[in-house]
């Protein structure tokens, strides 16, 4: 393109029936940006991009200048493969109508190469000529892209909200969120955990440690399941000691998952803090009809169970090793005739707890298994030379089978 109004000269020798060799006005520049031929309008359209102002000096037809046709003719190209020419050739026009049109990009379109060629464009252009309701893009959850998108163009804004400002901390490399403890920031960081930027929220929450931590405890009827099941995790894995405070309400909701994080949280703490008051209220999931919520009570360990008569009414053979392991903590060595009963069990999880926990017993089952190397099953001679052998009987048992 020239000032001379030529828009496209073929080299020497190459032919292009369907393109003119040169454009002499505007009528016949937007002719060819409205061809059938999609050679020819790609053409015009790297043309076009090569010299913006030399298109934009042919002048108007029908009182419509190049920017018009280039965006009321990209509008035509939506979804195809050409758009994306279309797109930059609009981006190389710094005016208002161009500004209107991305944002328009910006705020309709799902295409995540559409979101981010529209924001490139706002990035770059004056402040004040971007039209308002750009930080309810970045704030609403219905497209994470859209939201990403209008972020890269909100990094400019001179005063942006309080809960913008946080939603760009979470979604910008290189600046930190403003802190969850700032008391105008508490509620757009709490709507965050509701969004769906839920993931980054919750991992530069934890960045700001114990204090952010106590704070969203203190706000638990405020949180969503999944970010009250978020709490007790961290909690168990970096706060031990302050978890057991949120166990009760836990176990109170209705929500099955939760009670079972609670359940699990309470058996990962472990009795030392977890006060015996809040051990006890999972006494009343041992009877759960689901077997992962009683195996999780059982972990909690409840006081004053009987754990033999539990052992007795239970059939699910995970929720009985988890049975059989508090039995033996709890009756230490007036457990072992249960614990080799259990080495003739059908299953071989209850078997191999059943030794494990004989081992666990130390010296004073040593005498009770001996015996057991004479019995006919051999799954249970088995398990009784695994035990004998853990508490350093191999003298012994060489001496057994010399003689």
């Amino acid at each position: 393109m020239t000032e001379t109004n030529t828009v496209y000269e073929s080299p020497a020798g190459e032919e292009h029936p369907a393109v003119p060799r040169a454009v002499r006005n505007v009528r016949e520049l937007f002719e060819m940006l409205r061809s059938a031929h999609p050679a020819t309008r790609v053409t015009a359209l790297r043309a076009i991009q090569a010299r913006p102002a030399a298109a934009l000096s042919f002048g108007l037809s029908q009182g419509r200048d190049v920017i018009d046709v280039l965006i009321s003719e990209s509008k035509r190209a939506a979804g195809t493969v050409e758009w994306v020419q279309w797109l930059a050739t609009v981006d190389c026009f710094d005016d208002a109508r161009v500004t209107d049109f991305f944002f328009e990009l910006l705020a309709n379109e799902d295409e995540p190469i559409v979101l981010f060629a529209a924001a490139r464009h706002l990035e770059h252009v004056n402040w004040d000529t971007i039209p308002e309701g750009l930080e309810a893009l970045l704030l609403a959850d219905g497209n994470p892209m859209r939201a990403r998108a209008a972020s890269s163009v909100l990094k400019n804004a001179p005063r942006p909200s309080v809960r913008a400002g946080v939603r760009l901390g979470l979604l910008s490399a290189a600046e930190p969120p403003v802190s969850l403890l700032d008391a105008e920031a508490s509620a757009a960081w709490l709507a965050e955990l509701k969004g769906c930027f839920r993931a980054e929220a919750m991992a530069a929450l934890q960045a700001q440690g114990p204090q952010a931590w106590v704070h969203l405890a203190l706000h638990w009827d405020d949180l969503h399941t999944a970010v009250r099941i978020w709490l007790l995790r961290w909690g168990s894995q970096d706060f031990p000691a302050m978890v057991p405070c949120l166990l009760p309400q836990a176990l109170r909701q209705a929500n099955r998952s939760l009670v079972l994080e609670a359940l699990r949280t309470m058996g990962e703490v472990g009795e030392t803090l977890v006060p015996i008051y809040i051990r006890s209220l999972a006494a009343a999931f041992l009877s759960d009809v689901d077997a992962e919520v009683r195996e999780a009570a059982i972990r909690a360990v409840p006081p004053k169970v009987d754990w033999r008569a539990l052992l007795v009414s239970e059939a699910n053979p995970a929720v009985r090793v988890s049975i059989t392991v508090q039995l033996t903590k709890t009756a230490r060595e007036e457990a072992i005739p249960t614990l080799i009963a259990l080495l003739d069990s059908d299953h071989w999880q209850e078997r191999a707890n059943a030794a494990a926990c004989l081992s666990s017993l130390g010296p004073a089952v040593v005498e009770a298994v001996k015996p057991l190397l004479h019995r006919a099953s051999q799954s249970v001679r088995a398990a009784a030379l695994r035990v004998l052998l853990d508490l350093g009987q191999d003298e012994w048992i060489c001496q057994q089978s010399s003689s």
